[in-house]
């Protein structure tokens, strides 16, 4: 599977966790979220960048994590960004 693919497929599981999101306001993370896997889709097709910039530039464009059903890497908590910003 190509690597523009694999990021459609994290964009979806993304946008499912939004539906699925039990807290209203965990919602907005989770499409901002599928928008950058999206837009790494997007560059990737067009080959922008190889794999190991596309690396970096993934990582930084998903706060280091990604979407739980692939299980990569563990994702930001969008409730414990909600609190700590709130204190």
């Amino acid at each position: 599977m190509s690597t523009s693919n694999l990021y459609r497929l994290q964009a979806e599981d993304c946008l499912r966790m939004a539906r699925n999101a039990q807290d209203e306001r965990d919602k907005p993370f989770w499409l901002a979220l599928a928008q950058s896997w999206l837009y790494l889709a997007e560059h990737s097709a067009r080959g922008h960048f190889g794999p190991r910039e596309g690396k970096q530039r993934r990582a930084a464009a998903v706060g280091f994590g990604a979407c739980p059903e692939r299980g990569s890497k563990p994702q930001l908590n969008p409730s414990a960004l909600r609190a700590s910003s709130q204190s």
